[in-house]
């Protein structure tokens, strides 16, 4: 088996799955990993692991050297005790996940991110390596201090070896020498450096330079490095948050892990292909929900210049399922985060630490107040230098809370509600303070807490255009993260719509085959629905309007979007059958008014609407509708959609590759479409595909139908709405995809 594994996403989905439909109705399972290897003398080896889902044992030759419990943090084993050298040795990791549902989304099974087998000397640096951070820039100058631990196998004098290179073309900035004094064991050293004129770190100019440090002690080497970029970030009670000295908003969005057809297994192309795609959109930071990933996804932050809000848990010691890790809490939550800190601290991408989402614990029932302190403690204990926050949302956990919070919603600014006066304690620990769907609060709550500064963690995808206009106006609000950015599998049918006419009816709610969770500004192939470009008009950065259409079979049933739900509506005026019928047009535009024609007749024109939504019925007419936006009598863009013709042909299409350099890897993602004569896609269009690679794998293939049964690792799909998305792994330089349906070749791509 190849690393990255996920075994969950190759079994098939069943409505009995244990996981239900938290987790998609995918099944778990225990997964066995072996390798062989043949260790070197006088050396030393570990297992370093950047991630494996369900209870994981490692061990060497039979003997059990370690065991990690959280699924989504680094953690690595020392093998040296159990090792036969000149012989060969077995390693052995053992991850069971059959307690089920232990998240409320998928999280995949077995060892999903990269694993690593270190080899090292006698005395050797940390496998988490360096740690570089900006204490400030002044006149032009950044003033640094590095911090790396080693461990010795003797006392006695020894150096570290400083080294700093520009990391785009290796170019030398500065080097120097420190002695050190080391005990038997770990030893920790720091030191503070200065670079005369920084290429600064930033979103639009993602500069980075790697650090290169080599321990020499009693004629040992070794040598370890790191990337890093030279910024600051500062949180200001009247000028808001600061990068590099100057305020920025976050337009973010929440994400979890999983990559869409290739479950939950981390490669570096699905990453930076996310992350990417992201940012094209109009996102500026992402907030990782709700636990650390991989080091491919914070890489890709680093390097296209994406913000992180790096969240650590989901709960803490009062879990939210029975079999989620809250039982192991208490006893480990120290060496956890640790464990995520000293992984990620050095990477320049990630802003602020969260201690929690939505913690059930934060009034301070099940000693909440203890445990927020000794993260918070924790986490400045192994990085001094970034902000803290925490996602707080309503008291729904406890009945008595929730009423009280209730009946004191209405106090004044100038008095402690229930609310307020509970989180004050954690809120005390954390620099920002997140709130999750709270916008309502935040005006009264900017006054109780003078000195703090608040974004919302999570909000609605409908709610972007109020909460877009309530940041953009206030310092103090930080700006918010939509849930979510990108769809993910489980939680089930979270951004369905409930239909009320004829009868009561869920589309895409929780039940079986559903298994998506269908709130996403994207969809799991990795294709922008209608919301995302709604957002991105509220956001202030598109000027033109936007289209999207209901069906006209269901444009006369009321119906309400969940929550997390959006309209009804897709981007087409391609109603096969339906002419004649009546359907609705929504038309997305921040502007003082907004004509809409049919085949160059005007359909209606509406004044500025409240939340940049404007809704038009008409009668579905084959040809081209067409939307004006405009503002003091200038025409600010037009958007068009036209009705597709038939399908000319089946295309396949490489995706360009995100990763900015020249290893680009092995992963490719191709598009496969049904286009008309003029090259639209048919989003009608339905074929069942068969695929078949010569010179790679397919290692998944996906067309975000919330419904469809196929398991992710199968050659065949049908397209939905006109498309689907298969990721391949080459194994040879040339590759070649053919697609086929009933038994006829309709094409083929040379990779």
């Amino acid at each position: 088996v190849d690393l990255p594994h996920d075994y969950s996403i190759e079994q098939k989905r069943d409505k009995d799955s244990p996981s239900c439909a938290h987790g998609g109705f995918f099944r778990g399972g225990i997964g066995l990993y072996e390798k062989h290897f043949t260790p070197r003398k006088n050396k030393k080896y570990f297992f370093l692991c950047d991630g494996s889902f369900g209870i994981s044992e490692v061990f060497i030759n039979e003997n059990l050297v370690c065991t990690n419990k959280y699924g989504y943090n680094s953690f690595y084993a020392d093998l040296t005790d159990y090792l036969r050298y000149g012989s060969d040795n077995k390693i052995t990791v053992r991850v069971n996940n059959t307690s089920l549902p232990n998240a409320r989304w998928y999280t995949g099974s077995g060892i999903y991110r990269d694993a690593f087998l270190c080899e090292c000397n006698k005395a050797y640096i940390h496998p988490f390596g360096p740690y570089v951070f900006t204490e400030h820039i002044v006149n032009n100058v950044a003033y640094l201090n590095s911090d790396v631990s080693f461990f010795s196998h003797k006392s006695g004098e020894g150096v570290l070896k400083y080294e700093v290179f520009h990391e785009k073309n290796g170019a030398s900035v500065l080097s120097f020498k420190r002695s050190v004094y080391a005990e038997i064991g770990i030893n920790r050293a720091s030191a503070r450096f200065q670079i005369d004129s920084p290429e600064i770190w930033d979103i639009d100019s993602p500069r980075l330079y790697k650090i290169r440090i080599t321990l020499e002690i009693d004629g040992i080497r070794d040598t370890e490095s790191a990337i890093f970029g030279i910024r600051t970030v500062i949180a200001d009670s009247k000028r808001g948050l600061l990068l590099n000295g100057k305020e920025i908003k976050l337009r973010g969005g929440c994400i979890h892990h999983d990559g869409g057809p290739v479950g939950a297994k981390a490669y570096k192309e699905t990453e930076f292909r996310r992350i990417a795609k992201l940012k094209e959109a109009g996102f500026n930071a992402v907030r990782l929900s709700h636990n650390p990933q991989s080091q491919h996804l914070y890489d890709a932050c680093d390097r296209l210049g994406m913000l992180v809000i790096d969240e650590l848990f989901d709960y803490w010691t009062d879990g939210k399922l029975v079999c989620d890790m809250h039982t192991y809490f208490e006893d480990n939550y120290n060496n956890w985060t640790d464990l995520i800190i000293l992984r990620n601290r050095c990477h320049p991408s990630i802003i602020m630490w969260s201690t929690g989402n939505e913690i059930p614990q934060k009034t301070g029932r099940g000693y909440g107040y203890r445990l927020g302190r000794n993260i918070a403690d924790r986490i400045r204990a192994n990085d001094p230098s970034r902000l803290l926050t925490h996602g707080f949302c309503g008291f729904f956990n406890h009945k008595e809370d929730l009423d009280k919070e209730k009946a004191e919603e209405h106090f004044p600014s100038d008095t402690m509600d229930f609310f307020a006066d509970r989180i004050s304690y954690i809120g005390d620990y954390v620099d920002v303070l997140g709130y999750n769907y709270l916008e309502y609060r935040i005006e009264k709550d900017l006054e109780r807490f003078p000195i703090k500064l608040i974004m919302s963690t999570e909000t609605y995808p409908l709610s972007a255009y109020k909460t877009a206009k309530q940041w953009q106006c206030n310092s103090r609000i930080l700006g918010d993260f939509v849930w979510t950015a990108w769809d993910y599998f489980g939680e089930t049918g979270i951004g369905h719509i409930n239909y009320h006419y004829p009868e009561p009816s869920d589309l895409l709610a929780d039940k079986h085959p559903n298994h998506i969770a269908n709130c996403g500004d994207f969809d799991i192939t990795g294709e922008r629905k209608p919301q995302s470009y709604y957002r991105e008009i509220a956001w202030g950065l598109r000027k033109e309007p936007y289209i999207a259409c209901t069906h006209p079979e269901r444009s006369e049933r009321p119906y309400t979007p969940s929550a997390w739900g959006f309209y009804d509506c897709e981007h087409s005026w391609s109603f096969k059958g339906c002419e004649g019928m009546n359907t609705k047009v929504y038309v997305f535009a921040d502007c003082d008014e907004v004509i809409l024609t049919v085949n160059k007749k005007e359909i209606g024109r509406q004044s500025k609407s409240h939340n940049g939504i404007y809704i038009f019925d008409t009668v579905y007419e084959p040809g081209e509708i067409s939307a004006e936006a405009i503002t003091n009598g200038k025409v600010l863009g037009t958007h068009s959609l036209k009705t597709e013709d038939e399908v000319f042909e089946i295309s396949l299409s490489k995706e360009k590759s995100y990763i900015p350099s020249k290893a680009k890897g092995d992963i490719v993602y191709v598009n496969i479409s049904a286009i008309d004569k003029n090259g639209s896609i048919c989003t009608k269009a339905d074929t069942l595909i068969d695929y078949k690679a010569e010179g790679a794998d397919i290692i998944g293939i996906a067309n975000a139908d919330p419904l469809d049964e196929s398991v992710y690792t199968d050659t065949s799909r049908r397209l939905y709405k006109g498309r689907s998305v298969a990721v391949l792994k080459k194994c040879e330089k040339r590759a070649i995809l053919t697609i086929s349906s009933e038994n006829t070749e309709i094409a083929s791509l040379e990779i």
